[in-house]
């Protein structure tokens, strides 16, 4: 191959939200089903606007890119970043650069907001109708990741496709196999600060106590870290041996495959888990509305205000259908691959 593949996401392997590293990552491994494991990929960094514009040339160059993740679509008068306008108005459509999104979500406060008030929300704002238009400009397909995006572009007439989320696969991109340790259940807390209509105080209690029911169920269960905020509000509450935190991303990802159960807060620790196969009982808990995309693998979901220690415990009795999820996995691979191979035919990576 002689030319690049660029793809827009976060560059880096730690000290960021692991989540955007395993939304580019699965994408990766699911592009590589139909371009090879030679893929030349070009990552580009889509959060420090100084790091883009020095790939620019090259993306300029090949014509194409890929998007990984965010647009989180929501409204843009109440909060955007640059990668959410600027990159579009100012980089992708001047230079007539054709781009594939993938796995588009909903960004709200509030978890329980139906797929239709979301949509209600974002269409009621000019200056987010006018945004989510100026990336359909040159784009060459559209996936979203939960029902709430999916009805907003619906609602827009921007063609997409409801699919899992990519950051299902990036346990495959890592080839981590399942290794799973007898009674390990991860306890998955979201950073304490960060849910809407709480206190700190309240989030701790409620994810030690979850803690304290599943140890009572007779598992072994481990407090996981994604941020080094959570770790300095657990880790003197629990012993040792009963929390786990690391701001290496594939190691995370390892230790998820080491699983028997995951109880989560952290969309993007829920679906690699459950792509990986070692967890046996998946409960998601929703501090807002991204964490609903769970939903589309069959996961079990609550939202935060309900996801009391005994809604959990209920919710925890589930064990997963293997040959269920089996087939959502190679439903989902086959539904990607069929649009990253027309999309990459059509943007002139890829002969047809």
């Amino acid at each position: 191959m002689h030319k690049t593949l660029p793809l827009i996401t976060i560059t880096v392997r730690s000290t960021h939200n692991p989540g955007d590293v395993y939304i580019g990552t699965g994408l990766q491994w699911l592009v590589e089903q139909v371009t090879g494991e030679g893929t030349p990929w070009q990552l580009v960094d889509k959060i420090v606007q100084e790091r883009f514009e020095e790939l620019l040339p090259e993306i300029k160059k090949v014509g194409i890119a890929l998007y990984g993740g965010t647009p989180q679509y929501n409204n843009y008068s109440h909060w955007k970043f640059w990668y959410d306008d600027e990159l579009w108005k100012k980089y992708i459509n001047p230079n007539r650069i054709r781009v594939a999104v993938f796995a588009g979500g909903a960004g709200h406060v509030d978890p329980h907001i139906s797929p239709e008030e979301f949509a209600d929300h974002c269409i009621s704002d000019r200056k987010t109708v006018r945004i989510i238009r100026r990336r359909a400009k040159h784009a060459l397909c559209f996936t979203t990741r939960d029902q709430h995006s999916h009805v907003l572009l619906n609602r827009l007439g921007i063609a997409n496709t409801l699919l899992p989320c990519t950051a299902t696969f990036s346990g495959f991109y890592y080839r981590i196999a399942p290794t799973p340790v007898e009674g390990r259940v991860a306890i998955v807390p979201p950073m304490p600060t960060f849910v809407p209509n709480t206190t700190e105080e309240h989030v701790i209690e409620r994810f030690l106590s979850i803690h304290k029911e599943v140890k009572a169920a007779g598992f072994n269960p481990v407090l996981v870290c994604h941020w080094d905020a959570e770790y300095k509000a657990f880790r003197e509450l629990l012993p040792e041996n009963e929390i786990f935190y690391t701001n290496d991303y594939h190691a995370l990802l390892k230790y998820y495959g080491t699983c028997e159960g995951i109880i989560s807060a952290r969309l993007h620790a829920t679906l690699p888990a459950w792509g990986i196969g070692s967890v046996q009982r998946v409960v998601n808990v929703s501090i807002d509305s991204r964490g609903n995309a769970a939903e589309l693998v069959g996961v079990p979901n609550l939202g935060y205000s309900e996801a009391t220690p005994e809604r959990v415990m209920e919710a925890f009795t589930q064990v997963i259908d293997n040959q269920d999820r089996t087939y959502r996995l190679v439903e989902t691979i086959d539904a990607y691959t069929a649009i990253i191979r027309d999309a990459l035919i059509r943007g002139k990576w890829l002969n047809s």
